[in-house]
């Protein structure tokens, strides 16, 4: 007597389905199933919330992508097109540098106001991103601030250093009046430090980043919706003998469209 084949039996006595029609059966109705591995914990679901999906190289091709943001990005290498008033400045790689003499009360500004470019214009009711890496070589007292112009003569999105003591600029505070939040009163800016502001305009809220780690959240009012602002770096000197160098390695500003 010929051996059954196993795949050909009848499920049960009662169903003339096969084994092997039910097994097909099966995967076509998970194979159709949108639903299918979402549940947490999931392949689909846990491929979902990856931090990094790691495709091969070159698998996602351009009619795939949307470009929903205005992205700047520099690492200085030119100052042509940037206004200088400073004791000296150059290049050094990656990124670029300002200086002020040993003398009190002296100045460095590196701006791009009046450099020959349109000013950077914005909508605060979409998020915005201000980031720099940058240190400054003499941590003795000055006054130390860099900031996108949120409104002309209005307010700032940045950092502002004095003394020891970094604080947070905010565009448009809620608290009449004030415009700066301290962060850390005895903060090393002498080091180097990526700073990222990020407004989140939906919230009406600004966090702030130092090297990745989120140091402060603050609401903010929006004030004047839209308009155009630029870019500013400013060292002051408070005290004599003190010259100073800012390197400014990148500057990265973005918004949503």
């Amino acid at each position: 007597m010929a051996e059954p084949v196993w795949g050909a039996l009848q499920k049960s006595q009662i169903d003339n389905e096969t084994i092997e029609q039910a097994i097909a059966r099966i995967i076509q109705d998970h194979e159709d199933d949108a639903n299918a591995h979402i549940e947490a914990g999931e392949s689909l679901e846990t491929h979902k919330a990856e931090d990094v999906v790691d495709h091969p190289q070159s698998s996602i091709v351009p009619d795939k992508l949307i470009n929903k943001n205005k992205y700047f990005h520099t690492t200085f290498d030119s100052l042509d097109a940037w206004t200088l008033s400073v004791f000296g400045s150059g290049l050094k790689w990656p990124g670029c540098f300002i200086a002020t003499s040993a003398v009190i009360n002296e100045w460095a500004t590196l701006s791009s106001v009046g450099s020959g470019g349109s000013p950077i214009p914005y909508d605060i009711t979409k998020n915005i991103l201000f980031q720099q890496t940058l240190s400054v070589n003499h941590g003795g007292n000055g006054k130390i601030y860099w900031y996108f112009e949120i409104a002309v003569g209005g307010s700032q999105l940045g950092w502002y250093w004095e003394d020891g003591v970094l604080s947070a600029y905010i565009p448009w505070i809620i608290a009449p009046g004030t415009r700066l939040v301290e962060i850390d009163a005895a903060f090393d800016i002498w080091n180097e430090h990526t700073y990222r502001a990020y407004i989140r305009s939906a919230d009406e809220e600004v966090d702030y980043y130092i090297d990745g780690v989120l140091v402060l959240t603050q609401a903010f009012q929006y004030g004047i919706a839209a308009a155009a602002g630029q870019i500013f770096f400013h060292m002051w000197n408070t005290e004599n003998n003190q010259a100073r160098n800012m390197y400014i390695q990148e500057l990265i500003w973005a918004s949503d469209i």
